[in-house]
């Protein structure tokens, strides 16, 4: 398993708090970004366990953001679900 923080990435300020505050409630040190070019600094500083990409990312950006943490060797989790389902969906996902 991948070790680091839980990186996660999406377009809604008021969301974007909710899942830092799960993440870390659960135990899980986590990052927010809102925008693409930080977002892209920060998977090529590596170290990164998990990213989390949120529902409302676009197409374009969902498409090379996959072809970029395979590249980089990234686990990705597309979340499209609601706030009960998060912590349960990024455990698995670091199965």
């Amino acid at each position: 398993m991948s070790t680091g923080p839980i990186v996660f990435f999406g377009r809604n300020p008021s969301i974007m708090a909710l899942v830092k505050n799960q993440l870390a409630g659960s135990g899980y040190e986590a990052e927010g970004f809102l925008e693409d070019a930080p977002l892209e600094a920060r998977l090529a500083q590596g170290h990164i366990a998990l990213l989390v990409l949120g529902g409302g990312i676009e197409d374009g950006t969902r498409l090379h953001l996959r072809e970029r943490c395979e590249q980089l060797g990234i686990r990705l989790l597309e979340f499209y679900g609601g706030p009960e389902t998060l912590v349960e969906s990024v455990q698995n996902a670091l199965l």
